[in-house]
């Protein structure tokens, strides 16, 4: 966690800028290595927790110090998306790990008083521009659908134009000139006019499986660490795909989080597909040490 958060630094100060953020050194991008970093070290706080039968409460100042440096890091990119989604990722966490629910109700409400100014502050003074323009432009995109509104226009075309079967495989008219990277963040308004609703319902299915396969193996997991650690993963990929989604659709704003294991991007496949290799190894692990063949 202290090497992510060096590298994060090293960004700010010779990052090189793609799209408006400051998120690349030397062809990584240490935000997506940060998603999985954070799931580990959570999980083992956690883990200690319960094991050693302390307070939920007790010690947390280094990992609320560790999550608050790197949101505080990765949102000066600007990439308040990625920042959002690892804060997303602990606090998912943090609720399966045992929580008494209404001292967590009280301590938010309580919190309330100080990180409702500071959301105030933080959407009214601290956004960048690009960041407002993306809220703004949800709201009604085809009010300037040639300017600040044109991307998430042509995302809905090529989801519109592709109905129930899509145009076929590779026959894509968006993705020739109109729809701006459509590699990237939007490739799943690609798969829609390619493949059709059904094409986007299996890509969705495969995402499903992934997701509640992690949540069983947490839940049948014997070992804390493991488990804690499969959860984080399940909402990892499971909330990238929600925003994912949610940012071509004009639910959510865009936020440049990529689809996982579709969208272009060296950083995100290998971080999604090392996640996938650590979640065989605590199902194997389980079924070795323990037995438990349920798994």
């Amino acid at each position: 966690m202290v090497g992510g958060i060096f590298l994060l630094i090293m960004v700010l100060w010779k990052g090189k800028v793609v799209n408006n953020a400051q998120s690349w050194i030397f062809g990584i991008q240490p935000a997506e290595f940060l998603k999985l970093g954070t799931i580990l070290v959570t999980a083992r706080f956690f883990a200690l927790r319960q094991e050693r039968a302390k307070n939920i409460w007790s010690g947390s100042g280094k990992l609320l110090f560790f999550l608050a440096a790197i949101f505080f890091l990765i949102y000066k990119q600007p990439n308040l998306g990625s920042a959002l989604l690892i804060l997303g990722i602990g606090f998912s966490i943090f609720l399966c790990s045992g929580i008494n629910v209404n001292l967590l109700i009280k301590r938010i409400i309580i919190g309330s008083i100080f990180w409702l100014p500071f959301l105030y502050f933080l959407i009214q003074f601290s956004l960048s521009e690009v960041q407002k323009t993306r809220i703004t432009t949800i709201l009604n995109p085809f009010v300037d659908a040639q300017g600040k509104g044109y991307q998430l226009v042509n995302s809905f075309i090529a989801i519109g134009s592709g109905g129930i079967t899509g145009r076929g495989f590779g026959n894509s008219i968006q993705k020739t000139g109109y729809l701006p990277e459509p590699h990237t963040d939007f490739i799943m308004a690609i798969v829609s006019e390619e493949l059709g609703f059904i094409g986007v319902f299996i890509v969705l299915v495969g995402v499903l499986t992934i997701v509640l396969r992690s949540l069983k193996i947490a839940q049948l997991c014997v070992d804390p660490f493991g488990s804690f650690i499969a959860i984080g993963i399940g909402c990892m990929i499971g909330m990238q795909s929600i925003v994912n989604l949610g940012g071509i659709t004009g639910l959510f704003p865009l936020t440049g989080t990529p689809f996982p294991f579709v969208s272009f991007g060296g950083s995100s496949l290998m971080v999604n597909l090392i996640a996938i290799g650590i979640l065989l190894n605590i199902s194997i692990f389980n079924k070795i040490k323990f037995n438990n063949y349920n798994i």
